[in-house]
């Protein structure tokens, strides 16, 4: 999960995501809580809290709540061919989860894999997860793929009997799309299945599509390849913090926490409301974020349905 550090500084209360600012992307918030005096030197006051997951899939969205269950809804009543069960969140405390077209999966506070929703051997077996012990998962329309604590990729689906292992790499962050697997190691380069093979690194981040992939550059700067059919590689030329991509759009979080999408738009899915964010999601043809201060805002095909009261 991503954390978020409140600090005062000179007076002001200002948002550190995970630790760390990237350029201006510290953001003046609630001088107020500060008490309206300016810190000396050295001197420091701070609030820890934990924020939620959220995954966007393609009818259905699901977030962690801050005691670990998992909340999921769906895009309004969906018909008997969309409706597999991905959105009957089972119960436990998970760490990590990511939501896909049928299906959903999960990482439990032991370790294990839990999966819900579209499983049958005749489509994919994508949410029938191996034993094991994992720390974080990406899931795709016909596969899913985790990540251990030694950096090893274990995937499951595509229609295969057994789980497979891709890459002999150790690797970081991982992004699936419908049937294939980009993965960082440690020094940043990309290593990918399928067509979509990426120009050399460092990156700090990841982000697939269904034919395209960008990735955001240690200065921020973000950098797409594969098809561009509806503008889903003409990324703005700004700093981000933060990107993700599905079908055929991608969005990211800017410096400044405010939201940019750029691809397919017919529904909406890449015109993301005003508001600062700490956290981002994009579905097929919808995202939705984490604002800063709380609540999440939901935009694009499906967005009118409204976010489960504790998720607000």
């Amino acid at each position: 999960m991503g954390r978020v550090m409140l600090e005062c500084r000179g007076g002001a209360l200002i948002v550190l995501l995970n630790g760390t600012v990237r350029g201006a992307s510290a953001i003046v918030l609630l001088a107020p809580a500060c008490g309206g005096q300016s810190a000396s030197a050295g001197q420091e006051a701070s609030l820890e809290f934990r924020l939620d997951e959220l995954s966007a899939g393609a009818f259905h969205n699901c977030a962690i709540r801050g005691d670990g269950s998992i909340a999921c809804w769906t895009l309004g009543d969906l018909r008997p061919e969309e409706d597999h069960g991905q959105a009957a969140s089972p119960p436990g405390r998970f760490v990590d989860l990511s939501a896909s077209w049928s299906h959903s999966c999960a990482v439990r506070d032991s370790g294990e894999v839990a999966c819900w929703g579209r499983s049958e051997s005749e489509y994919y077996g994508q949410a029938d997860p191996p034993l094991g012990r994992f720390a974080k998962l990406s899931a795709g329309e016909h596969l899913t793929c985790a990540l251990d604590a030694q950096g090893k990729v274990t995937c499951w689906g595509l229609d295969r009997e057994e789980p497979f292992v891709p890459f002999s790499e150790t690797l970081g962050q991982l992004a699936v799309d419908s049937d294939d697997v980009c993965a960082l190691d440690g020094r940043g380069e990309v290593h990918c299945t399928g067509p979509l093979q990426a120009p050399p690194g460092p990156f700090a981040e990841i982000a697939l599509g269904d034919h395209h992939a960008c990735g955001l550059r240690p200065n921020g700067l973000v950098e797409c390849w594969g098809d561009n059919d509806f503008g889903q590689l003409d990324a703005p030329q700004q700093t981000f913090l933060h990107i993700d991509a599905n079908a055929s759009h991608t969005c990211g979080i800017r410096d400044d926490h405010s939201l940019a999408c750029w691809g397919f738009d017919t529904y909406g899915g890449s015109t993301p409301p005003s508001g600062q964010y700490s956290q981002l999601s994009t579905g097929r043809w919808h995202g939705c974020a984490k604002a800063v201060l709380g609540g999440i805002a939901c935009w694009g095909f499906g967005s009118e349905n409204d976010v489960p009261p504790d998720l607000q």
